[in-house]
């Protein structure tokens, strides 16, 4: 009241105040400002909320990448795992399997097979001392069947080589030059006057060098054996114009015996007694193509020895 006394009498020129001394302008522009604060707080505090709500909307979804992001770790961890281990027991097995294959091949009677020995490991000297086995087997397979079919002494077919040779030739299958064929039977003259002479060493060694000259006197397609004793067999092959061998062949082992045998300091001539038989279409086996030679030959030496006689002739 005494302002506005005051400033009727002309004697205030100063701002409006309120009871409290204050500024009325200063009040309201106080107010205002208080207003606009707290109006601009609540924006603050809206924009945070909603910057908070996208911070956490934006934490959910890196939390949803993590969990993808380490579940597909795991897998990749799993299939690289699965492979690497599958990498392995193929590269365990393949050895093994080989093994396995030569192991099934010895059985069958297959000694060519060999292991891979480029490992360094334990399955290589698996490998090393299977290809060592293998090979030991088919060198005692070698020599088992070398024995099984020949003669220990002259190292000529034996009596079984020969019958397994006629019996193919008999077959209905087999070449038809095979099927006509001749068979020599050969026996040593006078061999026990020999033996008492030379003694069974000197007789061994005779039988030796009979049996070299016998090689020497057939072609490579004949078949020279020895069947025990002083007795030998020659199978002949007919010609490739059908006509047979067996007469030439004996005459080239009769010019095989000119020649004196050399026995240590001894030096002897001997005489051999020989049957021939040859197979024609009547010849029903091999037992009676074997027993025409051999009847043969016993008419040679019944007939004055050192000569051969044809069975039929």
């Amino acid at each position: 009241e005494w302002q506005g006394g005051l400033e009727k009498a002309g004697l205030w020129d100063g701002p409006v105040l309120n009871r409290a001394g204050n500024s009325v302008a200063d009040a309201a522009a106080f107010a205002a400002a208080s207003s606009n604060v707290r109006a601009q707080l609540a924006a603050v505090q809206q924009s945070s909320l909603q910057a908070l709500n996208r911070g956490l909307v934006d934490t959910r979804e890196l939390e949803g990448l993590l969990v993808v992001g380490r579940f597909g770790l795991f897998v990749v961890a799993i299939a690289a795992t699965l492979y690497f281990r599958r990498r392995m027991v193929k590269d365990l097995m393949r050895p093994v399997n080989s093994l396995r294959r030569g192991v099934l091949k010895l059985q069958s009677g297959d000694y060519s097979h060999r292991l891979d020995v480029a490992r360094r490991d334990e399955l290589g000297e698996v490998a090393v001392a299977f290809n060592g086995m293998a090979a030991a087997l088919q060198d005692s397979h070698k020599a088992l069947t070398y024995r099984a079919t020949h003669d220990d002494l002259t190292g000529l077919a034996n009596r079984a080589a020969l019958a397994e040779r006629l019996l193919t030739s008999f077959e209905p299958d087999s070449d038809s030059r095979t099927r006509n064929e001749g068979l020599l039977f050969i026996d040593i003259d006078d061999f026990k006057d020999v033996n008492d002479s030379l003694g069974h060493g000197g007789g061994d060694a005779l039988l030796v060098q009979l049996a070299q000259r016998l090689r020497a006197s057939v072609r490579s397609h004949d078949l020279v054996a020895r069947l025990g004793g002083d007795e030998f067999a020659v199978v002949v092959l007919d010609n490739d114009d059908g006509t047979p061998a067996t007469g030439p062949v004996a005459e080239r082992i009769y010019e095989a015996l000119s020649e004196p045998f050399v026995i240590g300091d001894r030096s002897l001539r001997v005489s051999l007694s020989m049957g021939v038989a040859q197979r024609t279409e009547d010849t029903a086996d091999v037992t009676e193509l074997l027993r025409q030679a051999d009847s043969a030959m016993y008419r040679a030496k019944h007939g004055g020895k050192a000569r051969y006689e044809i069975h039929g002739g």
